[in-house]
């Protein structure tokens, strides 16, 4: 035998498996009589982790359609994999005028994923104060499952946008209306790429 072999009973003696080669895995053969090595699966292994980050204040006005923020909240991805699966944290820091009637998407190429149009979500902005927009800052935090696939080395674009039922309104990213200079805070998404 040689370094990293394996020695298990066969029908009627022992016998040697040489070892694998990197990255591979001990699995039973398809008659279920010996073991053999094969090529690990790819689901589910984490292939690559993309971050966008801003401390950039701005402010957005929205209406009826979906609306990007300001600053843009958006990152690209360029798939390691073929068929894989996103994973998309955000987490949004700011101030909304009156937070009623309002969603937060994620579009991917500038579609909706994992919700239909009109006014469906993700998540709503969380405020305790809906019409004090001045001092409460709103805090959007969700994560979502992106299963569209992927063709590896194709670039991909999710971008956070909102929308409002009837009316526009104003929100402010990473400061509150009243409070600019002192009540900052930061605003990212994060993907990750999961194995098909």
């Amino acid at each position: 035998t040689t370094a990293g072999d394996v020695v298990y009973k066969g029908a009627s003696a022992l016998t040697r498996l040489a070892k694998g080669t990197a990255d591979q895995v001990l699995t039973m053969n398809t008659g279920a009589t010996a073991p053999e090595w094969a090529d690990a699966a790819g689901g589910g292994k984490v292939l690559q982790v993309v971050k966008f980050h801003t401390t950039t204040q701005g402010s957005t006005t929205y209406n009826t359609s979906d609306t990007a923020f300001n600053p843009n909240i958006e990152k690209a991805i360029t798939p390691i994999g073929s068929g894989s699966n996103f994973l998309i944290t955000v987490r949004w820091f700011g101030e909304c005028e009156e937070t009623w009637n309002c969603v937060v998407n994620v579009l991917r190429g500038g579609s909706r994923i994992n919700s239909s149009t009109g006014l469906t979500g993700l998540c709503a902005p969380f405020n305790t104060h809906a019409t004090n927009f001045d001092s409460t800052p709103d805090i959007i935090t969700f994560t979502t499952l992106d299963t569209t696939g992927s063709t590896a080395g194709t670039a991909i674009t999710f971008q956070l946008v909102i929308r409002e039922e009837a009316v526009s309104r104003t929100l402010w990213t990473n400061r509150t209306a009243g409070g600019g200079a002192s009540e900052k805070g930061t605003s990212e998404m994060i993907i990750t790429e999961i194995g098909a």
